[in-house]
């Protein structure tokens, strides 16, 4: 979800830079909700409308969200997931089911050969790939190659 559909990284760019990772990451999701409050990557909707209507081409499969909440806290994770499922509601994406992990290289443990990982981060996408996924790394500049590669993905697995 962050720096596939919701950006992230320039929400927190300075971001009370001199605290340390966990009090920084907690500071933003309890007093700024930051997972809510989140602006869309500029080819978000793109993306989203893109893989909508591949997806009505091939019914059988569906669309979800797999996100790393960021914490092991579980009260800390269960607010991040609230914030992230409320902001795909802002979105008009509340359609969309979300699976959370609590980090990132949990998002392999979804990894099947009729799966398809879209991430922006190689430390998810390769290691979905070697529990036998399919993955595409996700860069917003190439929204047109990315829904391209999903388009050739769901060739090959239906």
């Amino acid at each position: 979800m962050d720096g596939v559909i919701a950006d992230f990284d320039t929400w927190i760019e300075g971001y009370k830079e001199n605290e340390a990772h966990t009090e920084r990451f907690k500071s933003a999701v309890v007093e700024e909700a930051v997972f809510y409050n989140l602006k869309r990557m500029p080819n978000a909707k793109k993306l989203v409308n893109g893989l909508i209507e591949l997806l009505l081409e091939h019914p059988s499969l569906d669309l979800e969200i797999l996100t790393s909440v960021g914490t092991k806290d579980p009260i800390l994770g269960e607010i991040v997931a609230k914030q992230k499922q409320m902001w795909l509601e802002k979105q008009s994406w509340g359609f969309l089911k979300m699976n959370t992990v609590t980090e990132k290289v949990e998002k392999a443990n979804y990894a099947t050969p009729d799966t398809l990982l879209i991430d922006d981060r190689s430390g998810c996408v390769n290691p979905f790939r070697e529990k036998g996924g399919r993955a595409i790394l996700y860069r917003d500049d190439r929204v047109e190659d990315i829904l391209q590669a999903v388009d050739d993905h769901l060739v090959l697995m239906a």
